[in-house]
């Protein structure tokens, strides 16, 4: 590998006759105020006045790395964009406001050194292109006339945000004489030099280690080399940049570009967004076998150069982009996902499955959905394998809190041979083989009864309280025989909180109650409670009332022994049979 690594300045860069050239599936600008803070204060850092004259310090900004021969006009800019697309700003803010001070041959002559040349034959040209994006940027900052123009997409609105910044914050008249003079305001005289100042700063203190390679692939093998040692790039900003590169052609319509939107867009449709970290990770263990999300990059270049069965970069796109709405319905269900009746214990599965906040079973879960569009399998059985690994989740991760060691990778062992089956028959295998391994891993009743009296509810602690929302609604579900709705549950402390017992938050002094009855059970005594509890429909609440008379009223001893008959009713419901 032959390569030049040195260090420059951006006049270096940017005062000569080049255009580097942005590809499309390099990451979006991402730049937001605390990033432009960070480098402003920096360059602060590196001005002082001596003697009345403005003097400036060198300032190392990283490093670009380039493909390209040093005779070529396009030169690819494989890493660096964030940092070119910010000096585009600041240059290009600093010319506009030395043009409003009615420095127009100062303005003209920065901006069309730095920002927009033009080739031998004169036709202009912009020194940095952002290919297969929107004109957005080229209108708002790369001419010195301004021109009326909207976003169109989120990077848009990053760029806007940034340029505003710049141009109406950092570069406005009394933060430029608190910046570089220290005191409030001053004459245009002293604003011009600043601006000058800022520009010299920029243009020849400001220095890159500029990395040039001739083969793109040499380049992207530095560029990844960089990465693993600091540059903030995910392994699915690394597989993005592949993916894009790999499709070529953005004629007549960006498809990879637009497909890789839209996945991005479906992640965050939701009121519970998803990482696309996280979705890639997931959909990448319904085809090969499990990985981390650290190792996802080194997983899908391996298979990339697979001798046998090499990975095709545009099938594994559109599948990514299908699966990604299917995805959604998973990590954020709706009630508009499974409109037919017969399909709502899917949802009431998948919203319980988000309230224990697990996430390891998606893969599968994703698999499985898959082969139910597909037909492998049967409603009936999606339905009792939903059911299940809800139920195994209940007991291993939101009541017992036990270790999933082990757990993904069996659950990605399935979901990849799940999404390979040719036949109902090797699907119910494949799936009944999962939960007995499953269920070898449960902990013993024993223990999932003696945490789960330990669940508490009170004003003051509110974090379980939406799980033991859950317990009653199952309990209500897998024991009433109308259907049951939890459209009017509140939880009722029997021994009331303002007692300041402390058990009083625990699971065996709470119950489900309608909220019309636990108003009217507010403050009364437990003999009084228990008349407005037999008005209750809940058979949680009926179950309470038949135990026993209730004799001696409501104590410690009570709390105990209806915290235990809610534990043994649980393991009846939930434990698997």
């Amino acid at each position: 590998m032959n390569f030049q690594a040195e260090p420059v300045t951006i006049n270096t860069l940017l005062s000569v006759s080049k255009q580097y050239y942005i590809p499309r599936y390099q990451r979006d600008f991402s730049w937001e105020k605390e990033n432009i803070d960070e480098l402003w204060s920096d360059l602060l850092e590196c001005i002082s006045i001596v003697d009345g004259e403005i003097k400036c310090e060198e300032y190392f900004i990283g490093t670009l790395v380039l493909a390209g021969k040093d005779e070529d006009f396009r030169i690819e800019v494989v890493d660096g964009q964030q940092r070119l697309s910010i000096i585009t700003m600041l240059i290009s803010a600093i010319s506009r406001a030395l043009v409003a001070l009615g420095e127009d041959s100062a303005g003209d002559s920065t901006f069309t050194t730095f920002i927009k040349g033009k080739d031998r034959k004169g036709v202009e040209f912009a020194k940095i292109e952002r290919n297969g994006r929107s004109d957005f940027f080229k209108l708002l900052i790369q001419d010195l006339q301004r021109h009326e123009c909207s976003p169109k997409n989120e990077e848009d609105e990053l760029i806007k945000s940034a340029f505003d910044y710049i141009s109406e914050r950092l570069l406005s008249r009394g933060n430029l004489f608190k910046s570089i003079y220290d005191k409030s305001k001053g004459t245009d005289s002293e604003l011009v030099s600043a601006l000058n100042a800022l520009i010299d700063l920029i243009a020849d203190h400001l220095k890159v280690i500029r990395v040039n390679v001739i083969d793109t692939d040499d380049a992207y093998m530095i560029f990844e080399i960089l990465n693993a040692r600091g540059i903030n790039l995910s392994p699915v900003d690394l597989i993005k940049n592949k993916l894009l590169a790999s499709w070529g052609t953005a004629y007549p319509i960006d498809f990879a570009l637009s497909k890789w939107t839209d996945i991005s867009n479906n992640l965050s449709s939701r009121a519970n967004s998803v990482s696309i970290d996280d979705y890639a990770v997931h959909h990448w263990t319904t085809i090969y076998p499990y990985t981390s999300n650290r190792n996802l990059y080194k997983s899908f270049k391996k298979r990339l150069s697979d001798v046998k069965q090499p990975l095709e970069p545009q099938e594994y796109l559109i599948d990514l982009h299908e699966k990604s709405s299917l995805y959604m319905k998973i990590a954020s269900p709706m009630q508009l996902d499974w409109k037919q009746i017969d399909q709502k214990p899917i949802y009431e599965s998948l919203t319980a499955l988000r309230t224990f906040n697990v996430s390891i079973m998606r893969s599968f879960v994703l698999s499985l959905l898959t082969a139910r569009e597909n037909k492998k399998i049967t409603q009936k059985k999606l339905i009792l394998t939903l059911r299940f690994i809800e139920n195994f989740h209940f007991i291993f991760n939101a009541i017992c809190s036990l270790r999933p060691s082990g757990i993904e990778g069996i659950y990605a062992t399935h979901a990849r041979t799940l999404n390979n089956v040719s036949s109902h028959a090797e699907a119910r295998k494949n799936i009944d083989e999962l939960v007995q391994k499953l269920k070898r891993r449960l902990p013993t009743s024993e223990s999932f009864k003696d945490k789960l009296v330990k669940l508490s509810f009170t004003n003051d602690n509110v974090s379980q309280k939406k799980l033991i929302q859950y317990l009653f609604i199952r309990l209500e579900r897998d024991t009433s025989s109308a259907e049951f709705e939890p459209k009017d549950l509140t939880i009722e402390h029997i021994m009331p909180q303002a007692s300041g017992n402390t058990m009083a938050g625990l699971l065996g002094n709470l119950i489900p109650l309608g909220s019309k009855l636990n108003e009217l059970a507010d403050t009364c005594s437990f003999d009084q409670k228990l008349n407005i509890y037999a008005n209750s429909d809940f058979e949680t609440v009926k179950r309470l009332i038949s135990l026993k008379t209730y004799d001696k009223g409501w104590n410690e001893q009570e709390i105990n022994e209806w915290g235990a008959e809610l534990a043994r009713w649980s393991v009846e419901v939930f434990w698997p049979k």
